[in-house]
C-alpha cells in the first residue's frame, strides 16, 4: 500500500497527470493536523508522505486497534486495523458510527466483503472518491446515502 502512496502525484488539480489536489481551506487542514495530534493511545502513524506542505495534506496512513477512534477525518488519511480474518475485518469496519466512503482491497473476494461493508459510497481495490455526475452520500452520522 505504502509503495503505491509514494507513486501519487500530486499538484494543481487541473492538471490532468495530478492524482492528488490540496484540501480545499485552511481550517480543513488545521482541522486534520488537530485531529491526528489527538490520536487515541493505541494508535500511531506509520507512515506519512512529509515532502507535501500546506494546502496539501501529507498523505498519511494510521494503524488502530480494536478501539473505535469516532473521527470523521476528510483528508488522505488512511485507517489501517489488523483483522484475525474476513469476519473480524467487517465488525471494524462496521464498528463506527459515521460511514461515508469505505474501500476493500482485496485479490480476489472484493465484491462480497464491500456489500457487508456499511459506507455510502465503496470501492473495491481503489481509494473513495465522488464523481461529479452521480450522488454521493454517507450513512449513519455521515449522512442518508445514495
Amino acid at each position: 500500500m505504502i509503495e503505491g502512496l509514494l507513486k501519487i502525484k500530486f499538484g494543481d488539480p487541473m492538471s490532468r497527470d495530478t492524482r492528488m489536489g490540496p484540501l480545499a481551506r485552511d481550517d480543513l487542514h488545521d482541522n486534520l493536523t488537530n485531529q491526528l495530534k489527538h490520536l487515541p493511545k493505541s494508535y500511531k502513524i506509520v507512515f506519512q508522505r512529509t515532502e507535501m506542505k500546506k494546502p496539501f495534506f501529507p498523505i498519511t496512513v494510521i494503524e488502530g486497534s480494536d478501539e473505535t477512534w469516532d473521527e470523521e477525518l476528510f483528508g488522505p488519511v488512511f485507517q489501517l486495523f489488523r483483522a484475525d480474518s474476513e469476519a473480524h475485518a467487517i465488525k471494524l469496519a462496521n464498528s463506527g458510527t459515521y460511514g461515508l466512503g469505505g474501500s476493500v482491497f482485496s485479490a480476489s473476494r472484493g465484491e462480497e466483503v464491500l456489500d457487508q461493508i456499511r459506507c455510502g459510497i465503496g470501492f473495491v481495490n481503489e481509494i473513495p472518491k465522488s464523481e461529479t455526475p452521480f450522488p454521493s452520500g454517507g450513512v449513519a452520522r455521515s449522512g442518508f446515502g445514495r
